[in-house]
């Protein structure tokens, strides 16, 4: 706009307002007051609304539209306080808009929110700039009026559809971490009532063998309901209606509802007027119904129903993947427990063993070894072959018996169920070291009054194993073993000083493929609750070390 007035200026707005500017100027010619009639209708009529404002904000003149906009007559349009027409939560912008345009003296735009016409409120962009008015006018703020309500409404669904599309991404990457079914089904309700700005729903899991609905995840209802209230299915809720319907129920009032029975007392008691709710998967295998609620009237629009599908159907997803997992873990425990009975039948076996090698066989050779003897002493001196042969025999029959008894030993140690764990760890250390020419270092806190008999024999069992493997694979000559506790676990670490390991190898090959004994000493340490780990040490050998909870659970189906 210009910043000071012209004779053309001055006539233009005489038509305007006459009892306000002098007269037209009578040197204007036929074609020039055609002109200035076409120019003021496109002015009056325009798209934007046209305002003169005092310094105190007061209407001085206003085009058609600007009367329209406002919804006043342009005659009663002077004198009135423009901020009038301004609602209360943007008065304050708009008075600051004036100070800036009038302090600066710069063109200056703010978007304000004015009072209802025909019952709607509308946006408008406001862009003024000061000037110098005529005598005894002060200074003026020229100032345009742009209907921006469609473009804020088309902005506002944008800014809404990209907030829905990020929710959705969210919670889809959301369900991919493992994250646990109950703490999503709670994100996931929390992210679209904020979404879509309300503050009541819920998630329903069905309960086909009932009939009926459980919370599983609510907002704005009563405490305690959550894992405990029912609903009734059928058509004696929304829920269930939804659940036959098998689309998205919308309901503009529950209290005209007649599609259902009722609605839900909770939600009647919190004055919730109109709602809407989806499936969680397909109607013929449907987990259940995500529904939210407004407390007044609201005509839900279709981006907001392909918003909640899109949510039930990431939930749905997360529901197949919750089950695979139960599955999952269930096998495993059932594993476990095979496994844990499998090992038990085997020590049992393994006591039989020993004692049939100790009361049987061990009573039967030694009875042999007397009877020699007695053999021994009747032979004549002179029959020394024979008595030759005699001691070899005594002699193949003594190492026969020591077999015999470190057989049995092996297989049902009595020092472990007589002093305990700590004590057998010991003694088979020393009996490695002593037998295979190995130097040992130990050092090992007392677990006896923490870990169970199971427990105990498994960890014998992989110290067992572990020591095995190291005099026959490893062709080490040092073992280092470091058992301590800490923070409720367990932690033992064997090292050695061998050849090393092929983890390349193993990582290609299970581990029942290795040879070793691997694949027994994991899965007994899986069943301690803990994971086998093995690297090759740096300065050479092999590290194997493993944590368990220092008061294992016994293995359950």
């Amino acid at each position: 706009m210009p910043g000071s007035l012209t004779d053309f200026d001055i006539g233009f707005r005489a038509l305007l307002n006459p009892g306000i500017d002098p007269s037209l100027p009578q040197n204007l010619t036929a074609h020039g007051r055609m002109s200035m009639e076409r120019y003021i209708q496109i002015y009056e009529n325009g798209p934007m609304g046209y305002f003169t404002l005092s310094e105190k904000g007061v209407i001085c003149e206003s085009n058609i539209t600007g009367a329209n906009l406002l919804n006043t007559c342009i005659k009663a349009l002077p004198g009135m306080q423009f901020v009038k027409f301004v609602m209360s939560d943007f008065k304050s912008v708009f008075l600051n808009h004036c100070k800036q345009v009038l302090e600066k003296g710069t063109r200056q735009t703010c978007d304000l929110k004015f009072l209802p016409t025909q019952k709607q409120c509308f946006f408008g962009r406001l862009e003024s700039v000061a000037e110098l008015g005529m005598v005894n006018r002060g200074r003026l703020i020229r100032t345009t009026l742009l209907d921006i309500t469609q473009r804020r409404r088309a902005e506002s669904a944008l800014e809404i559809s990209e907030s829905q599309q990020q929710v959705v991404t969210e919670l889809g990457q959301l369900s991919l971490t493992g994250i646990k079914f109950t703490s999503l089904l709670n994100e996931a309700l929390a992210k679209v009532l904020d979404t879509l700005r309300l503050e009541t729903g819920e998630v329903l899991e069905w309960l086909p063998d009932c009939g009926q609905f459980l919370i599983r995840a609510a907002q704005g209802w009563k405490k305690g309901m959550v894992g405990r209230k029912r609903i009734m299915g059928g058509t004696a809720s929304q829920s269930g209606f939804t659940l036959i319907s098998g689309g998205p129920v919308l309901v503009a009032d529950l209290q005209t509802e007649t599609r259902f029975k009722s609605p839900l007392p909770e939600l009647s008691n919190r004055c919730v007027v109109s709602g809407v709710s989806v499936l969680i998967g397909k109607s013929d295998k449907a987990f259940g119904v995500l529904g939210v609620h407004s407390p007044k009237k609201r005509k839900f629009k279709k981006n907001d129903i392909i918003f909640l599908q899109s949510v039930a159907h990431i939930l749905a997803s997360a529901v197949k993947q919750e089950t695979a997992r139960t599955v999952l873990k269930n096998s495993e425990k059932r594993l476990q427990f095979l496994s844990s009975h499998l090992l038990t039948a085997q020590e049992e076996e393994r006591k039989k063993i020993a004692y049939m090698l100790h009361d049987d066989l061990g009573q039967s050779l030694t009875l042999l070894k007397l009877q020699i003897r007695a053999i021994e002493m009747k032979i004549e001196k002179d029959g020394k072959g024979a008595k030759a042969d005699c001691c070899l025999a005594m002699k193949n029959i003594s190492k026969t018996i020591e077999n015999v008894r470190e057989i049995s030993h092996s297989l049902t140690p009595s020092i472990l169920k007589d002093l305990g764990l700590s004590a057998a760890l010991h003694s088979l250390f020393e009996y490695f070291g002593r037998y295979f020419n190995v130097h040992r270092h130990l050092d090992m806190t007392d677990m006896d009054n923490q870990l169970t008999q199971q427990s105990k024999i498994l960890v014998y069992r992989i110290f067992q194993e572990a020591f095995t493997n190291i005099v026959r694979h490893a062709k080490a000559d040092q073992i280092r073993v470091c058992v301590d506790r800490y923070n409720n676990r367990y932690r033992f670490d064997i090292q050695d000083n061998g050849i090393g390991f092929d983890l390349n190898g193993l990582q290609g090959n299970s581990l029942k493929d290795s040879g070793m004994g691997l694949t027994t000493m994991n899965e007994r340490v899986r069943m301690l609750g803990g994971q086998l780990r093995i690297e090759n040490r740096m300065c050479g050998g092999t590290r194997l070390w493993f944590e368990i909870p220092d008061s294992p659970g016994e293995v359950e189906p």
